[in-house]
């Protein structure tokens, strides 16, 4: 009779502690991926918005010179304006990468100021995050408060030394 008996013990796999060690690795190594991934995607966010920035600023200059320098007025800032969306310069008011933003066509003329840009702000509390300079008449600076939320003056995309954009800021 013949018997059967047990394979040998394999003594050559990991212990617990070296599995920890592997694992806790693993999380650094996919921790530093993660940040770098959230880094670039801001990058290209920003890029994109400069940008939208810079095409409504063009569509809106050469609005300006076709209406024989009168810069147009946008009723608020949640609606395109009128003049440049009918004459067909941009095909679509552009949307920002992240939700619960959009772009204002800011003409500070209507409110004293001699300021005319472009502005990213966030719809929950109309702040201007950024903005695009467009034009400057009367002794205006584009470094000054944001006509509509009161105050906040917003980061100008052209100088800034800034080159990312989170959907949290």
């Amino acid at each position: 009779m013949t018997t059967i008996s047990p394979p040998p013990q394999n003594t050559a796999g990991f212990t617990l502690v070296e599995m920890m060690i592997v694992v806790m690795l693993i999380s650094v190594i996919a921790s530093i991926a993660v940040s770098n991934y959230e880094t670039l995607m801001a990058k290209a966010r920003y890029s994109r918005t400069k940008a939208d920035m810079t095409a409504i600023g063009y569509a809106g200059y050469v609005d300006y010179t076709n209406n024989l320098g009168v810069w147009d007025v946008s009723p608020d800032p949640w609606t395109p304006p009128p003049s440049i969306m009918g004459s067909k310069l941009l095909q679509t008011w552009p949307k920002p990468n992240c939700l619960n933003y959009y772009y204002s066509w800011d003409n500070g003329a209507i409110f004293g100021l001699d300021v005319v840009r472009v502005s990213l702000r966030r719809s929950s509390d109309e702040v201007a995050v950024w903005s695009y300079c467009v034009n400057t008449f009367g002794g205006g600076h584009c470094d000054g408060a944001d006509i509509y939320s009161g105050g906040a003056t917003p980061i100008e995309i052209t100088t800034s030394t800034i080159n990312h954009f989170f959907c949290t800021e």
